[in-house]
Order: C-alpha cells, then structure tokens, then sequence
C-alpha cells in the first residue's frame, strides 16, 4: 500500500491517499482543496473506492461532498461522530454531511484489497476514530494523536479524559512499530509516542 499526504486547508490538514497495486484508492480526511486531492489521484492513476473520516470538523471535510459527487463513492467514520456531521455548531462546517457508513468500535472493514480496524477515540470531539491497517502497520490518527502531543479538548463535545483514557487503553496497545499518520503535522510511531508524549508517558 503506497501511503502519498497532500496537506490541504487553511489549517494544513493532512489528507492521505492510499494505493493499492490495483491502482486503487481510499481517500483519509479530504479537508479541502479538491483539486490538489485529484491531481495525487490522476498522478497515481487510481480509482478511489472510498473516503474515511476520522471526525467531523471542516478542516478534515472541506473536500467530501464534491469528492463524493465527482466519483460517487461512499463514506466511513465512527457512529458516535454523527451529531459533528449534522449540527454545524460542532463542526464549524459550511455544509452537514450524510455519511454512508457508521462503525462501531472495533468494526473490520474490507475495500477491495484493503483491510482496517476502526478504533474508536472520542475526546477531541464526540466519535473521534483511528484507522489502524493492521498488516500494513500503519494508524491514521486524525486528531486524536499527534508528533509528541494529542489533540485538542476544548471544542464542543470534546473531553480531556476521555481522549487520554481511549489512547492509552487502545491506540497505546500497538506494536511500536506502527506507523501513525496524524492529522496535522509530522508522522510518528506509536514507539516514540510511548516513550516521549508527554500526555502519554
């Protein structure tokens, strides 16, 4: 699975774009600028099959309505996240979104070729999620879990102790070595967060 990020918005969210040897894509956190998000399509030369959202705030979903309308794929993300998507006072968003998709916590999806776990990590907002590739060792964290940080708790539905306990009783419970892809900035390990997240040590 080739793993490409185009940061996009306002904010400089990380939007991933997953391949497969299909040439086939799932799409993480569209936040915005579509067009950047097509060009690393059409260079790939993939189909995208589907777009995960790790929580509803319009930094990470600018882009999903046109992408949606362009390609006619579906949408994922944790079921505990669908008041963000439908009231504008928690997502700050110009637009509510339909999701096609609503997971439980620990819920196995299949795309094609594609297989992850939705961990469920609210705390930054109601139904925040992590999209774990377990053969793959790679999380894609959104803003739950940053670069020797975690995200913040003071927006509308969020909770301090809440995000702490789910990341140290789930996302903590991985192999050092998996990769983790946050939302915003640089990439990290879950190793390094274990040994030097000062939220998590």
């Amino acid at each position: 699975m080739r793993i490409d990020c185009v940061v996009v918005g306002p904010i400089g969210t990380n939007c991933y774009i997953l391949t497969n040897d299909r040439k086939e894509a799932l799409i993480v956190d569209p936040g915005d600028h579509m067009k950047s998000i097509v060009e690393k399509l059409d260079e790939r030369e993939a189909t995208p099959l589907a777009i995960l959202i790790t929580h509803g705030h319009f930094d990470h979903t600018g882009a999903v309505l046109k992408l949606i309308e362009k390609y006619k794929i579906p949408t994922y993300a944790n079921i505990l996240e669908e008041p963000v998507f439908t009231d504008k006072s928690y997502s700050m968003a110009l637009h509510s979104i339909e999701i096609d998709n609503y997971l439980k916590d620990g819920d196995i999806v299949t795309i094609s070729d594609f297989t992850f776990k939705m961990i469920s990590t609210p705390g930054h907002t109601l139904g925040g999620a992590c999209f774990y590739f377990e053969k793959e060792k790679a999380l894609f964290s959104g803003d739950s879990l940053f670069f020797e940080s975690v995200g913040r708790t003071d927006f509308k539905g969020g909770s301090g102790t809440e995000l702490l306990r789910n990341l140290k009783e789930k996302i903590m419970l991985l192999p050092d070595d998996t990769d983790v892809y946050p939302g915003h900035m640089e990439f990290t390990t879950i190793g390094h967060e274990r040994v030097n997240n000062p939220f998590l040590c």
